[in-house]
């Protein structure tokens, strides 16, 4: 997918589950991403940052055919870049995103320490 979303959920007093929202993280325009997954999230006070793997297709791709039980697929050998995207998720009907970070690699592992966020990728 080219769009990663995640669900904004509240219990109501009996404690079932209500969405209340989505936050949408869209592909960026300036990229060749073919595919977009979420691999991390953290939620501290009224701030939800995401991190998502995105795929991309480069010069250096080798893009390739292959069959599995007998049906064919497409693949490639890829780049990946790692985004991270902060919201803000005080007013759940209307998240707001404040910024959005890109580096490049496959993501590796993230701390959020304090208010210092740390993103690891190789």
């Amino acid at each position: 997918p080219y769009n990663c979303s995640v669900a904004v959920i509240e219990p109501d007093a009996n404690g079932k589950m209500k969405k209340v929202s989505s936050v949408n993280v869209a592909k960026p325009e300036n990229e060749d991403i073919y595919y977009m997954e979420i691999a991390e999230m953290y939620v501290k006070d009224d701030i939800l940052i995401v991190i998502v793997t995105c795929h991309i297709f480069s010069e250096e791709s080798e893009r390739y055919y292959y069959t599995y039980d007998g049906m064919y697929y497409y693949g490639a050998y890829d780049s990946k870049i790692t985004m991270a995207a902060c919201f803000d998720i005080s007013k759940k009907e209307a998240p707001v995103e404040k910024w959005r970070f890109y580096q490049d690699g496959d993501y590796i592992s993230s701390r959020l320490i304090g208010n210092q966020f740390v993103v690891l990728s190789k």
